[in-house]
């Protein structure tokens, strides 16, 4: 879907079939309730008759000085790390009148199909405790989003208007959990999975997405207490957020550490993006992943080996979570040949072997040639209905075939 362009005297009808209105009064076009929020185009209050400039589409001072940009309030400049959750995301259209006028002329420029960036997905629905991925999430940024708002453009405005705050490059995901209806919170930076180490977004010369944390044994310190020692439901308020700075007077994000209300935070920016996967306030079934059996893989679910069979390869597959049985999915990237996936149900504390024929990996037929090498990358998701949900394991191997 194209954007709204300068359409002159005919731009009104324009807006009224792009929204899917009845009217073209701009007090109805200017407070539809379809207006996409995400857009950076789009009606603000802004006390101005006529056409905003670009630097003014961000926000009056009146707005901005208060959290609230590109019409979206989302949060407050410096506030503290136990507001994150309150982050509303809530859209303020102008309702009219000297302070708020409405100006069809907002709408140019604005898509009916962009998207906020950057955006998280495929976050964990379980916390896995005691699990060397307890937590795992996506930080998609993507810079083709349809004329949506980017959180980098706040970022250089807060920057140019004097504030002290990161690029989005350097930004740090972190996660913020609190038990429901409690006042303390534990925080801890998320470890990037192509350095299995606390990284900024933007680091070797490239964007990453996959962000995952560990609840080893030992490595909780006092935020141990927010969670429980028996598996079940757990109702624990999770909040995914950037941060510029790791390490301050109170608190060390390398590590689990607990933080108050007394503990500053860019609030912000922080959680921008992150409103649609990250539940503010939802109950996570919390399992205890401990090694038992002198296995000492705290993986829940994972590859553990490749072989190479007459029809193609077999995938072994352990599992270490003393649970019942669960459906997964193995999805399978062979480098130069193509993908596949295929679902299996792994029974608690046991192995299973998963069959993909050289067809189904494209890899042939005939089978590759004896003693050439391929790198095959696998991840195993948990399911939901048909769909594949929480990513449990990634990883990859090569195999030379014989």
């Amino acid at each position: 879907m194209s954007a709204i362009g300068n359409t002159g005297v005919k731009l009104a009808e324009v807006v009224r079939a792009t929204l899917g209105e009845s009217s073209t009064s701009a007090s109805v076009l200017c407070r539809s309730d379809k207006i996409n929020w995400q857009a950076r185009n789009k009606p603000i209050i802004y006390p101005k008759n006529f056409d905003l400039t670009d630097a003014e589409r961000i926000g009056h001072p009146k707005q901005t000085n208060n959290g609230i940009y590109f019409g979206i309030r989302m949060g407050t400049v410096y506030g503290r790390l136990a507001d994150i959750h309150n982050a509303t995301f809530e859209y303020l259209k102008p309702q009219g009148g000297a302070e708020e006028p409405w100006r069809i002329g907002d709408f140019r420029g604005y898509n009916q199909a962009a998207r906020i960036t950057p955006i998280a997905s495929e976050l964990s629905t379980e916390i896995q405790y005691q699990a060397e991925q307890a937590f795992a999430c996506r930080i998609v940024h993507n810079t083709n989003n349809n004329g949506g708002i980017n959180l980098d453009e706040i970022l250089t405005f807060m920057r140019q208007s004097g504030m002290d705050t990161f690029s989005l490059a350097n930004a740090y995901p972190c996660l913020m959990l609190t038990r429901k209806g409690g006042t303390t919170h534990a925080v801890r930076a998320l470890k990037c999975w192509d350095t299995r180490d606390v990284a900024p977004l933007y680091h070797n010369g490239a964007w990453h997405e996959r962000y995952y944390i560990g609840m080893e044994r030992g490595t909780l310190g006092d935020a141990a207490q927010l969670l429980p020692t028996t598996n079940g439901s757990w109702p624990l308020t999770v909040s995914v957020f950037l941060a510029g700075v790791l390490a301050g007077d109170h608190f060390d994000l390398h590590n689990w550490c607990l933080t108050n209300d007394g503990n500053p935070a860019w609030v912000l920016p922080q959680a921008i993006g992150l409103y649609d996967a990250c539940g503010k306030s939802a109950t996570y079934t919390v399992h205890d992943d401990s090694p038992s059996g002198g296995n000492e893989s705290t993986w829940r679910v994972y590859v553990a080996s490749l072989t190479q069979i007459s029809t193609g390869i077999r995938f072994v597959i352990n599992s270490n979570r003393n649970t019942s049985s669960t459906t997964y999915r193995l999805f399978v990237d062979v480098a130069g040949c193509g993908s596949n996936s295929k679902t299996f149900t792994m029974p608690q504390y046991s192995s299973t072997n998963l069959d993909f024929t050289w067809d189904e990996l494209r890899m042939g037929p005939p089978a590759p040639a004896a003693g050439s090498t391929y790198n095959i990358r696998m991840q195993i998701h948990s399911m939901s209905g048909t769909s594949a949900t929480t990513l449990w394991w990634e990883g990859q191997k090569t195999i030379t075939i014989q």
